[in-house]
């Protein structure tokens, strides 16, 4: 793993846990809306990489961490770090029913039509829905 890839992996390791802890402490939307204060410092740390590479270290990153990144920390993660103004990134909550009457949510991002992480997101119909900026 070259440096640049360590230090990818290390920022969004860091920030799945700090979103996973403060989201036991506040709501995901009040976070959501301060996300976007806090942008500058992480897509910093995280240099030039690419938003693929973004997005392998955070699922990478987030097989380690069980119990604290969830789908929902793993979309923050991915709009703390990919969203911008030139570049706004859409967070998406839904839920289903599943075949044994029980209701599962998911959260995932997309940059248009594409998800960029939480995928697959089929049959989830969205309750909640953020446009980074």
């Amino acid at each position: 793993m070259s440096v640049g890839h360590l230090r990818v992996f290390a920022t969004v390791a860091l920030a799945q846990v700090i979103l996973g802890v403060a989201l036991r402490r506040t709501s995901p939307a009040v976070l959501h809306s301060k996300i976007s204060r806090l942008r500058s410092l992480p897509q910093h740390l995280a240099g030039t990489a690419s938003s693929q590479d973004v997005v392998r270290a955070i699922e990478s990153a987030g097989r380690r961490l069980p119990g604290i990144s969830t789908c929902l920390v793993r979309a923050l993660a991915a709009d703390l770090l990919l969203a911008s103004p030139a570049r706004p990134l859409r967070l998406t909550i839904g839920v289903r029913h599943t075949p044994d009457g029980f209701l599962e949510s998911h959260a995932w991002v997309s940059d248009r039509d594409s998800v960029l992480i939480g995928a697959p997101c089929d049959g989830f119909i969205p309750i909640v829905e953020w446009s980074a900026s």
